[in-house]
């Protein structure tokens, strides 16, 4: 009980410090939720639909720019390693309201149509180019169901059906047929890259085979591993940075505002920590006090923390331009990261002050009376 009433005696004092910290945690579970695993979460659909390779242009920064030829697919389909080649357009696109949205164009005879987990309507048929399909998250946002039409930045499609996705890339996503989106986007004849499936993807000469076919016959082409696409990418890599920088800075920030309220208490209570070595308490135990102080502190200001983080991401949520993308709400995992972020910062901070209180002597107990 002891660190409870210290923190008790001075609750101005006290407040200021855990809204520091609150505010690092809230901007960690804010950050994370709605910037964190977007590259895993692209890999992660990648893999669901069974595609070991991509294709994509070796000199474009971000995968979204890579220009491939649509002839492509049907080439690389053609090699003996090669169980499936599927060619894919994507592009962020607005809807009316000005909401963000990821467009993925797929042939009509792409495998891909049959695989998708449908809540509700059908696929388009090939013979259907204006008609499309809505991932649950998207749809839920938009406010959309089937056989309403939407507009994507002059692109009307009817929705023919509603998807189930298993990330959030998916379900705010939009599924249309190739040649739409390829007008619309004045792309003709190009598309973003090529999903390859192998026959036997532990055989690496699969792999080579793909490669030196490429090479040979598309020399500013690349080919990916899933999980090359996604760690190479450039923008992902941006928004990895920029998040963990602000974290880095947020929690620095907490980290010297508890600090120097800790060193404010010791100085405060030289004497009365004089008194408590007087009586024998051993330096370990003082250590401790001040210690749990801190962690206490701090762990209080962190539950404060993720709840204010929920709050954020819930605003995010409800905003247009990241409505289609955030319908997951705040993970027990991110909830966890927080909480011992928060208990990081307070064992940190506490640490200096914890050790500053072990030279105060015993007799300055004795100059305070």
């Amino acid at each position: 009980t002891y660190p409870i009433k210290n923190l008790r005696r001075r609750p101005g004092r006290t407040v200021f410090a855990a809204v520091g910290v609150a505010l690092a945690v809230a901007t960690f579970v804010s950050m994370t939720v709605v910037f964190g695993r977007i590259g895993d979460q692209w890999q992660a659909a990648l893999d669901e639909a069974g595609f070991h390779l991509v294709i994509v242009q070796d000199t474009q920064i971000d995968w979204l720019a890579s220009s491939v030829p649509d002839n492509l697919p049907a080439e690389i389909a053609a090699l003996p390693s090669v169980r499936s080649a599927d060619g894919e357009l994507v592009s962020f696109l607005t809807t009316e309201n000005g909401t963000a949205i990821l467009a993925s164009a797929w042939s009509p005879d792409s495998a891909r149509w049959s695989r998708l987990r449908l809540i509700d309507g059908a696929s388009p048929q090939p013979d259907e180019p204006d008609k499309a399909l809505i991932g649950e998250s998207a749809a839920s946002a938009l406010g959309l169901s089937v056989g309403d039409t939407l507009d994507l930045d002059g692109l009307r499609v009817e929705i023919a059906g509603i998807f189930e996705g298993r990330d959030i890339l998916t379900s705010g996503a939009v599924m249309l047929p190739l040649r739409a989106l390829q007008t619309q986007m004045f792309r003709d004849g190009t598309i973003t890259f090529v999903n390859v499936a192998l026959k036997r993807p532990d055989d690496p000469q699969a792999a080579d085979e793909v490669e030196t076919f490429v090479k040979t016959n598309y020399p500013g082409l690349a080919v990916r591993s899933t999980a090359q696409l996604s760690r190479d990418n450039r923008v992902i890599d941006f928004l990895n940075v920029l998040r963990q920088a602000v974290i880095w800075i947020v929690s620095l920030v907490g980290i010297a505002g508890t600090a120097n309220i800790m060193l404010m208490a010791v100085n405060e209570r030289r004497s009365e920590i004089g008194l408590l070595v007087a009586v024998g308490w051993s330096p370990m135990r003082i250590v401790t006090v001040f210690l749990v102080e801190g962690v206490i502190l701090c762990t209080i200001s962190g539950v404060a923390g993720i709840g204010l983080g929920m709050v954020i991401v819930e605003l995010a949520r409800s905003s247009d331009t990241l409505a289609a993308f955030l319908s997951e709400s705040m993970s027990v995992e991110v909830g966890l990261q927080g909480l011992a972020l928060a208990v990081g910062i307070g064992t940190i901070s506490s640490l200096l002050p914890a050790l500053r209180a072990l030279s105060v002597p015993a007799d300055t107990a004795l100059r305070a009376v």
